[in-house]
């Protein structure tokens, strides 16, 4: 990465995770909950690349912090990795619905955690530099994917299944469902063919990702 990268770590307990990010390079902001997350995204003089959100903290869980990330005109597309020691699929789809981006149960390998921060602002950057700073048409329905969905829609484009899809991601293939079935009822379509389509005809991916 060319310039350090912003990372706001919402966790009651981030600590040793807030060390080892800071070891790799990253500049770090700690929330210890909900209400001082929001406070700190509501300043205008922060900026962040990248959220990290715990789910179980006090004044306001996450579920409702990554809501109102979503609902934020300003970091309504920045990618949020749910990090919670919540292992179970009703948290996993329920937070994959509301908009998070990825999910890491705790706990979890720290280089699994820096090869998804990584896989996600390489991601991040890539939309904004091709269609956000190159191409202005069509941009409300370019917006219409996270992160995400793109990545996975990419892949999808490329002929991939979902199990391929999920291991070049490392995801779940249970993540990987939920996140199509989420792209699907955004697209108003039923099936993989009509979801390439409308994505490279609204240029929410490239030609290049099409399967020969």
């Amino acid at each position: 990465m060319h310039k350090r990268v912003s990372i706001l770590i919402v966790d009651d307990n981030p600590e040793l995770m807030q060390d080892v990010l800071i070891d790799y390079g990253y500049i770090v902001t700690v929330a210890y909950d909900g209400l001082e997350a929001q406070e700190k995204l509501q300043n205008i003089h922060e900026k962040y690349d990248i959220v990290l959100l715990d789910i179980l903290m006090s004044e306001m869980n996450g579920w409702e912090v990554l809501k109102f990330i979503r609902e934020d005109k300003v970091y309504k597309y920045v990618p949020v990795i749910i990090i919670t020691a919540l292992n179970n699929e009703i948290d996993q789809v329920s937070s994959l619905k509301v908009g998070a981006d990825d999910y890491i149960i705790k706990p979890f390998n720290i280089s699994t955690l820096i090869g998804r921060i990584e896989a996600l602002l390489r991601r991040n950057a890539w939309y904004n530099n091709d269609f956000r700073t190159n191409n202005n048409e069509n941009k409300t329905d370019k917006d219409l994917l996270t992160v995400r969905e793109r990545e996975i829609m990419s892949l999808v484009a490329e002929g991939d299944s979902n199990k391929k899809i999920a291991e070049k991601l490392f995801l779940s293939e249970l993540t990987v469902k939920t996140h199509l079935k989420n792209i699907f009822k955004k697209m108003n379509v039923s099936n993989r063919t009509q979801a390439i389509l409308i994505a490279i005809n609204k240029g929410m991916i490239s030609k290049q990702h099409m399967m020969e």
